[in-house]
């Protein structure tokens, strides 16, 4: 984690924010085709939507199955990340 943390920092110094989050972002669109029946869940509302999804997680993973944004990140590269981390046994 701290690795790649530190190889994170380092890309965005050499390429900016705006490239690296855009580079994310095409990189899930490449990918996602190659998953084959995973189900995305998207929470909206005014409150509780980190607690919903924590608890949707937890259910989930009792399966075996699903993974989800870190705390409340859902900016669109950080949603790429997520789709980016999705494998198709999710």
């Amino acid at each position: 984690d701290r690795v790649q943390g530190a190889l994170a920092w380092r890309v965005r110094r050499l390429l900016g924010n705006e490239r690296t989050d855009r580079t994310l972002v095409r990189l899930a669109q490449a990918w996602r085709p190659f998953l084959k029946n995973p189900i995305f869940i998207g929470i909206a509302g005014s409150t509780g939507k980190t607690t919903t999804k924590e608890l949707l997680l937890g259910i989930l993973s009792n399966k075996g199955r699903g993974t989800g944004n870190p705390g409340s990140h859902n900016m669109l590269p950080d949603v790429a990340k997520i789709i980016l981390n999705v494998r198709p046994k999710h």
